[in-house]
């Protein structure tokens, strides 16, 4: 990272910093074109790995993206406010963001699904109950994280 003074290691500072964003950007490359994705999300860490949750509709190609089973590239960002500057080219942005790489898969099992979507509905808050169809109308994935940094510009 070029800017180390802003780079982000604490483990717990970066788990704040996912947990407080609204929008987990997903970037694919199919060797041809750059496609990328806004979509909500839930977050879990275990001992070993970080993992965020996704759906989607079943057809259409953010779900052909996944299907492929490529690396992904993913962002998060929040804490946006303007740095004023006496110039206009002084001017700076306050911000926190996470980067990073993983792997996609597909939820196949329907409580692996169920437990998944209600991840995502805890990182918004929303206490609202999963429909019963939820698990088999909706496509489900786990991003396993692979590489991750986060940068902060206070």
């Amino acid at each position: 990272m070029r800017r180390s003074d802003r780079e982000i290691t604490d483990p717990k500072r970066l788990k704040e910093i996912i947990e407080s964003c609204f929008c987990c950007r997903l970037g694919f490359f199919d060797g041809e074109e750059v496609y990328i994705v806004p979509l909500c999300f839930g977050y879990e860490e275990t001992e070993t790995e970080r993992i965020f949750y996704f759906h989607s509709a079943k057809e259409g190609r953010k779900a052909q993206w996944i299907r492929t089973g490529s690396k992904v590239g993913f962002e998060l960002d929040a804490g946006h406010r303007l740095k004023e500057g006496k110039y206009g080219c002084s001017y700076s942005a306050g911000y926190q963001s996470i980067i990073g790489t993983g792997r996609i898969t597909v939820i196949e099992e329907e409580e692996e699904k169920r437990a998944a979507l209600t991840k995502i509905l805890s990182h918004y808050d929303a206490s609202a109950p999963l429909s019963e169809k939820a698990p088999t109308d909706l496509c489900v994935y786990q991003m396993t994280v692979e590489t991750l940094s986060g940068k902060e510009n206070k």
